[in-house]
């Protein structure tokens, strides 16, 4: 969809199937990053990155518009998870919920935890 809009701007994806293969560990994925020298990243250890350095802040960069497209509470929780800086954006969020019957729970003295 970018690439429509922007048909001036072009893209050299590093694949990482080969890695995967072999089985894609964190010293690879980072020797990857540093000899590649990426501008955009997908799946890496954002709490990390961003305390060795590795990230800039994208806060000047994100317009009213697209603050606007994203919930403020994904920006806020990519915020925390960069110690108050926003160095990643999502464009999709999939969320995990446990339901129980607490009555049952109760009724056999069973903790919630």
């Amino acid at each position: 969809m970018y690439r429509v809009k922007h048909p001036n701007i072009e893209f050299e994806i590093i694949s990482l199937s080969q890695y995967y293969k072999e089985g894609l560990t964190r010293e690879i994925y980072n020797t990857i990053v540093e000899t590649h020298k990426p501008d955009l990243l997908y799946g890496f250890d954002l709490e990390s990155y961003s305390t060795e350095g590795k990230l800039i802040d994208l806060e000047p960069f994100v317009t009213k518009e697209i603050s606007k497209s994203i919930n403020q509470y994904i920006l806020e929780y990519l915020r925390v998870k960069g110690s108050g800086r926003l160095y990643a954006l999502s464009p999709t969020f999939a969320g995990k919920a446990l339901f129980y019957n607490k009555s049952i729970f109760d009724q056999y003295a069973i903790s919630y935890h």
